[in-house]
């Protein structure tokens, strides 16, 4: 929203920039590209946007947001309001056009 917007338009724009710099690496790297972890069946762009999600992560008291007065979107807003916009989110998970992780309209900023 309008008191979020100076932390959600760095966000998206940020993910974008590192997203990018992320595929530029897999293609100066095919050899690494594609690495696993021993013992989990996710591929390497799966686990770019699982490392993501967990810089984001936060336990709080189910009645914390109830009484929020922060300037900045909660932490979960900006994790999931990132990576709705990025159809390369929706690719790596298989996300249906149109499901909450994978919105027809999406925000682009560059």
């Amino acid at each position: 929203g309008d008191r979020s917007k100076t932390d959600n338009m760095p966000d998206n724009g940020g993910m974008q920039a590192a997203y990018r710099a992320w595929e530029v690496y897999k293609e100066n790297n095919p050899n690494e590209a594609d690495i696993q972890l021993p013992g989990i069946d996710l591929t390497s762009d799966q686990l770019y946007w699982l490392q993501y999600g967990r810089a984001w992560c936060d336990t709080w008291r189910d009645d914390y947001w109830l009484s929020y007065t922060g300037v900045h979107a909660p932490r979960y807003a900006r994790l999931i309001g990132t990576i709705q916009n990025f159809p390369q989110f929706a690719e790596a998970y298989n996300c249906p056009i149109g499901s909450p992780m994978n919105p027809e309209n999406k925000c682009k900023i560059w």
